[in-house]
């Protein structure tokens, strides 16, 4: 992940509520499309600019932005009230996150993500690097919105186990139980990206209590009962997967 700057030089300075909202709308559409990431983002003025730091995936998410139709009507926008086109600056790299993914053609994906998480939801199968929105091609305009929805949900549910106090148990149902609501929409997603990629995309069910090894290791998958115990884990974190039901899970965390 890099840290990025974006500066829309001020040409009419008597439209700045208006401006202000067209810029916040077109940042609001990179957050859509996954080419920023992290919905905490601010605008100042400095001199005759407005200015954003951003975090964004990678060197090329500024690329090709005129291809997403919201994001080209904000563009266009952009010069009828008195700002100029965006330009970018990458000013480093953020030193405590993950690279994005680099496979070319990866074999499958996964949906996964945590309280920390800033990074796309969507996750390489292969590598297990964080995948852009934006590198999955939509036939709909912000097709895959309700992801970040969907990634939103699951981090307030982790959070809630994290601090072990009010709401623990309702997190972590959420997370480990097939039925559940966070479970149900996330399989909706997984069955969209395979309907755009023609590549399955796994869903992980989170595990946190086990009676013992042994229990845990006879763990049948919840969705069609197949044996899905894996010989080794997979990036050191799925110990279950079913390719039947495309579900990926972990020996019980409590365990380990």
């Amino acid at each position: 992940m890099l840290i990025a700057q974006i500066q829309f030089e001020i040409l009419e300075k008597d439209k700045t509520k208006i401006q202000s909202d067209t810029i916040y709308s077109f940042l609001g559409n990179l957050l859509i499309e996954g080419r920023i990431l992290d919905r905490d983002f601010g605008v100042f003025q400095k001199d005759d600019f407005h200015i954003s730091i951003v975090n964004i995936p990678e060197k090329d998410a500024f690329n090709n932005l005129t291809e997403q139709k919201y994001i080209k009507e904000d563009l266009e926008k952009l010069k009828e009230i008195g700002l100029s086109e965006p330009t970018f600056e990458i000013l480093g790299k953020e030193i405590e996150c993950s690279e994005s993914c680099a496979c070319k053609n990866p074999s499958a994906y996964v949906l996964f993500t945590n309280y920390l998480a800033v990074q796309s939801p969507i996750k390489c199968f292969d590598c297990g690097f964080p995948l852009p929105l934006y590198r999955i091609k939509q036939t709909e305009p912000q097709q895959l919105r309700y992801a970040l929805s969907w990634q939103n949900d699951y981090k307030a549910c982790d959070l809630l186990q994290m601090h072990g106090g009010f709401g623990e148990r309702f997190g972590i149902s959420q997370m480990s139980k097939l039925d559940s609501g966070l479970t149900q929409t996330g399989l909706k997603i997984c069955a969209e990206i395979k309907n755009l990629t023609n590549k399955n995309c796994y869903y992980y069910l989170y595990r946190y209590n086990g009676r013992s090894e042994k229990k845990e290791a006879e763990r049948k998958c919840p969705s069609c009962g197949g044996e899905w115990l894996l010989s080794e884990p997979i990036h050191d974190l799925f110990d279950f997967r079913c390719d039947k039901c495309h579900l990926l899970s972990n020996i019980a965390f409590s365990l380990r």
